[in-house]
């Protein structure tokens, strides 16, 4: 925000120089103790959350994963035309301003839909991009971990997840987690060589029939 923009009655805010963009799929914000969730725990959101800024009136254009990510690309509510679909020919993205304007933009993100048929040029405007394997219909593995018992279906159709999470035997081996680490990691080799950065941490939806699949640690007891 430029101090042009800012409140009168409040205090000039200089432009920021870099954005760091974390973005959870299907999370409720009352699920977090930064806007009073008390269900769960999540100090490590929180404690990001007293140093970042926090939207207190913001509603999203479109719900589903990949028509949110155009809204915020590309400026454009996408479900107001169509329903599902990639960034398309005739649109330049967010990125593509930011790389003309000489700023380094990073996608870290274990969200399948993003590199798949339809979804198709969300990341190719960013300087560089960090595909986390692994999460839903991300044809990841070929065949189960052999050493894993399994588990039913439970009446759903068999989806390539299946195949994956058999190899995800601690927290730091899920996608989310490894997305957020790689993100860490990213700032802690990178941020301080560029001018300007862009950092998107995109971490992509856990349907409802892949919510109970998740450590015993955290079965346990939630802390994010």
């Amino acid at each position: 925000m430029n101090s042009t923009d800012a409140d009168p009655g409040q205090p000039a805010v200089a432009s920021p120089q870099n954005a760091i963009v974390i973005l959870l799929d299907s999370l409720n914000r009352h699920m977090l103790g930064s806007y009073g969730g008390q269900e769960f725990q999540t100090p490590h959101l929180d404690r990001f959350a007293e140093r970042a800024l926090r939207f207190e009136r913001h509603y999203a254009g479109s719900l589903p994963c990949i028509p949110a990510r155009h809204d915020i690309l590309c400026g454009a509510l996408d479900f107001l035309w169509k329903p599902w679909g990639s960034v398309e020919v005739w649109e330049d993205s967010l990125t593509w301003y930011l790389r003309e304007a000489g700023v380094t933009s990073m996608l870290i993100s274990d969200h399948p839909h993003l590199f798949e048929v339809g979804g198709e040029n969300y990341h190719t405007d960013f300087t560089a991009w960090d595909y986390q394997r692994g999460h839903e219909s991300d044809p990841w593995r070929t065949r189960p971990d052999p050493s894993w018992m399994g588990a039913p279906l439970m009446g759903r159709n068999w989806v390539p997840y299946d195949n994956s999470r058999g190899y995800f035997h601690d927290e730091a081996d899920f996608p989310g987690p490894r997305t957020m680490a790689a993100a860490a990691c990213w700032l802690d080799e990178n941020a301080g060589h560029h001018r300007r950065f862009f950092l998107f941490g995109l971490l992509g939806r856990r349907p409802p029939h892949l919510a109970a699949i998740q450590p015993r640690r955290r079965r346990q007891r939630t802390r994010y």
